[in-house]
């Protein structure tokens, strides 16, 4: 397969809401309830990564390969971005409630628990698949939402930043 042919077309954008913005709709989830975004997000990825597994994995392959050798130029965009953006879409109504250290971190933190690095390791190391590995995908994205909106609370408590 030819390196060009790896990279999402930006029709992957809107078969990713497709998937996304029916499943918030179909649940009545009120755009600020950041939980059910996440969850929406999380159930449109690994619909998304399940339609393209074999593309995906040759990019992660290609993505991985560019890095081995010092000073290559590499030949493939950075991965991710679009899931970065869809990841601070998701999570934009708690923005102002972090701070700008919180709020990156939160990004992060849920970039590496939302989409098909995550989703590999659960089916190929935990043999996890499907419905079940969406809910593993909810709950470590949750769990990272919570912990930074309480350490969030609780540096305001202290009066110190994070």
């Amino acid at each position: 397969m030819a390196l060009e042919h790896l990279a999402f077309s930006g029709a992957d954008l809107p078969e990713l809401f497709r998937l996304f913005v029916p499943y918030v709709q179909r649940r009545n989830i009120h755009l600020c309830d950041v939980h059910a975004r996440i969850a929406s997000l999380a159930v449109a990825l690994r619909r998304l990564a399940e339609n393209h597994d074999a593309e995906l994995r040759e990019m992660m392959r290609a993505s991985l390969d560019q890095t081995v050798g010092a000073n290559k130029t590499p030949v493939l965009p950075a991965r991710g971005h679009r899931r970065l953006e869809w990841i601070k879409t998701s999570v934009s109504p708690v923005r102002e409630r972090l701070s700008a250290d919180g709020y990156a971190r939160l990004i992060d933190c849920l970039a590496v628990c939302l989409g098909v690095d995550a989703l590999i390791v659960l089916r190929d190391i935990c043999g996890v698949t499907g419905p079940a590995a969406e809910k593993r995908m909810i709950w470590m994205a949750n769990a990272i939402l919570d912990r930074a909106l309480a350490e969030e609370l609780e540096s305001g408590k202290k009066g110190g930043s994070t």
